[in-house]
């Protein structure tokens, strides 16, 4: 995930995409050709990329608005693991994941977007 956007971004940097783009390459240099599946995800205020930024394919963007009730979510999950000793029962670990919309299939869907059209050239 690329972070560090400024809370009044209006647009998302080229300079930002890249970053974003560079560390997905290298997460896949680091896996040595073994397929494994990875989300490029930028955090940011806004979800349209300058006139001249393109996103990676497949990148998404989580808003701030997004990555508050992203934390709401994590800290709900973790509150109810702790009651009881839940975080010892797998199956219940794996409930609450689907509870709170954070197992791997959930990620993505629930707390990100996809880009807008690129703002126009300024």
């Amino acid at each position: 995930a690329k972070s560090e956007c400024q809370p009044d971004l209006k647009s998302i940097s080229r300079n930002y995409l890249e970053q974003l783009s560079h560390s997905v390459d290298w997460f896949e240099s680091e896996k040595h050709g073994q397929k494994v599946s990875q989300t490029p995800i930028i955090i940011c205020p806004s979800r349209t990329p300058e006139w001249n930024a393109v996103p990676r394919q497949g990148a998404r963007v989580m808003t701030f608005t997004y990555l508050a009730d992203f934390r709401q979510s994590i800290l709900k999950w973790a509150t109810a693991l702790e009651s009881h000793d839940n975080f010892n029962d797998r199956l219940l670990v794996a409930t609450n994941l689907q509870q709170f919309h954070l197992s791997s299939g959930q990620l993505t869907t629930k707390w990100t977007q996809g880009f807008n059209r690129p703002a126009k050239e300024s």
